[in-house]
């Protein structure tokens, strides 16, 4: 008797919610956009069956592209819990869609000061989100959520795990933003030079790298070393294996250098070629298209 009533207590509640006169017309409106939204950010980002790209071109060799692809796939699914938590006043969805909406409004700025987006979507999104933040802690949106009063201890639990999660996993995904733009910058503004070391040698790059710290190495930046097959990896596959076939990879390094120096080529590969152990140097797309 006891799981009939139960039973019949979760249906009617169920068939209410459906036609809940006291939903806020700002809830509708709210639930609606999130399922809009979520929809355009899977139709941009994700499955071909949305009109978007298809699942193995959908990732890209760009650290960059991959975050905020990543992001919005992210963000996206965030969306429709956000539309069905909103619809269905579950209590526990208030917080950290505000704290959610918030964190994404700093992410948009983010993206301003390194020119991805507009100064005018910039403007246009942190109004958005001050204005739907701002009516989500009104007292009669709180009166809309707290129906369903968080009473028993697993509502509690759940809650709290909520929150907690949704707190590390927005500033985990900044964190990661900024990394991915700090590499992107890294790359955009680095000069690659192709170096040989002598035959004896058996480096890794970690290696190679912590010795060139250590070198003088005048007033270059060094920003990373790979090795030359990793490169290679990096390419799209026709230029991989065209690479392959022409370019032996075997005690060849690529070593990124901060591009704003006062160096000509010449005086660069001296620089490499006073290490010891450094065989040869040479610019890396002087050396693939075999420019003197």
């Amino acid at each position: 008797m006891r799981i009939t009533y139960e039973y019949h207590n979760f249906v009617v509640y169920h068939m209410s919610s459906l036609k809940n006169p006291d939903r806020p017309m700002g809830i509708k409106i709210l639930s609606i956009w999130f399922v809009i939204e979520g929809i355009y950010s899977f139709y941009q980002n994700s499955f071909g069956i949305f009109g978007g790209q298809n699942i193995p071109d959908l990732f890209v060799d760009s650290l960059l592209e991959n975050t905020l692809i990543a992001y919005h796939l992210g963000f996206g699914f965030f969306y429709f819990i956000m539309a069905w938590g909103f619809w269905d006043a579950k209590p526990w969805i208030r917080l950290p869609t505000i704290i959610v909406l918030s964190a994404t409004t700093v992410v948009t700025w983010i993206l301003f000061s390194v020119e991805l987006v507009s100064a005018f979507e910039s403007i246009l999104d942190t109004v958005l989100m001050g204005i739907v933040v701002a009516y989500l802690m009104t007292s009669n949106v709180k009166k809309y959520f707290l129906k369903q009063p968080i009473e028993s201890k697993p509502m509690k639990t759940r809650y709290k795990i909520i929150i907690g999660v949704s707190i590390p996993a927005v500033l985990f995904g900044i964190f990661v933003l900024l990394i991915a733009l700090n590499v992107t910058h890294m790359n955009e503004n680095s000069e690659r030079w192709m170096i040989e070391l002598e035959p004896h040698l058996d480096l890794s790059d970690d290696q190679l790298e912590s010795q060139l710290r250590e070198e003088d190495l005048k007033e270059l930046t060094l920003y990373r070393v790979t090795t030359l097959e990793d490169y290679f990896e990096s390419l799209n596959p026709n230029w991989l294996q065209q690479a392959r076939e022409v370019l032996d990879s075997e005690h060849r390094f690529v070593v990124y250098i901060d591009e704003n120096h006062e160096y000509s080529k010449q005086q660069i590969q001296e620089i490499f070629t006073d290490v010891e152990g450094i065989n040869e140097s040479r610019h890396l797309h002087d050396w693939i298209f075999g420019r003197d």
